[in-house]
């Protein structure tokens, strides 16, 4: 194990914009009971966290969720930075917001880590109980989050794989490294650490999205075949790059998200690339989110390509 490294100065500054963007919350004692009620009533205002109230931007639902989402889990983180206590770390989600990871978890809660295990429920949150050294903690404008590393392992751990993957790539193309992800593995007694491990091996610094890196896990959990990221291939039009790719079957599987193609020149550069590679010999499996809500049959769609690519 290499020894731990501090984050850099330019993620922490990131983390300082994001808390100070926060929405600011209110309590009974600083907004006129008749006040609070009215908006509570006309939906101008939410109950966030017991005790904690924030208002309702004009205009909020007229936004993607994707956004709204975002607007809700930073109120929640705010509300709850008044009620941490002195021996408790956001962490996994929650820390997650302020990295600026990717929106990989729903579940509406505040999530801390505390290495005392008395007081473990409260309302709103998720607590956490887990070895956390000094050194795997960050403190940011006065809030204590888990740094970097621990926050991609810390997330990893609660999703499924392929977005636990993505956690873990997003983390790779900030800068940590393979060593550093090991070594928070190690320090947190998980009750699971192989699967991590093997996660933190999958795991890359070129990943362009969420649903790329689950694409790539169920790709890597077909078993036919080493996968390559970003995989250059040189053509007569040019060279191009794969999102992933096994180069002994000339296979190339490509994530399409809804936003990929927004006019139809892009549509036609994509065909103008796609043509150029198969004109070396190249195959293509071509994934949508659909794809990725049904993985088993997935699994058998990969493997079944890879055996007519062996008998071609």
């Amino acid at each position: 194990m290499t020894p731990t490294t501090r984050t850099a100065p330019g993620n922490l500054a990131n983390v300082a914009a994001r808390i100070q963007a926060l929405p600011a919350c209110q309590t009974r004692l600083t907004v006129p009971q008749r006040t609070l009620e009215a908006a509570l009533a006309s939906g101008r205002a939410r109950r966030i966290l017991p005790g904690r109230f924030v208002a309702v931007p004009q205009g909020l639902d007229e936004i993607d969720k994707f956004a709204q989402h975002g607007f809700w889990e930073g109120a929640r983180i705010s509300a709850a930075l008044h009620t941490l206590r002195g021996n408790e770390t956001l962490s996994h989600s929650s820390a997650a917001y302020l990295w600026g990871f990717p929106s990989l978890v729903r579940d509406g809660l505040v999530h801390v880590t505390t290495q005392n295990g008395k007081n473990r429920r409260r309302k709103g949150h998720r607590i956490h109980q887990f070895h956390l050294p000094d050194a795997h903690r960050e403190r940011v404008l006065e809030v204590s989050l888990t740094d970097l590393p621990r926050t991609a392992i810390d997330l990893a751990s609660i999703c499924r794989p392929g977005l636990g993957l993505a956690a873990l790539d997003f983390a790779r193309g900030e800068g940590v490294s393979i060593c550093e992800l090991e070594e928070r593995v190690d320090a947190a007694h998980l009750r699971n650490p192989n699967r991590l491990l093997r996660l933190i091996a999958q795991s890359v610094a070129n990943s362009d999205s969420v649903p790329e890196s689950e694409a790539r896990y169920w790709l890597i959990a077909a078993r036919i075949g080493a996968v390559h990221t970003q995989y250059r291939v040189a053509t007569r039009s040019g060279t191009f790059y794969l999102d992933a790719a096994i180069p002994e079957l000339k296979l190339a599987c490509e994530y399409d998200g809804e936003s990929k193609y927004n006019s139809r020149e892009d549509l036609l550069r994509e065909k103008r690339r796609e043509d150029a590679i198969r004109e070396l010999g190249w195959d293509f499996i071509r994934l949508t989110a659909r794809d990725l809500m049904a993985p088993d049959q997935l699994v058998r769609v990969l493997r079944a390509r890879a055996e007519r690519r062996r008998g071609r």
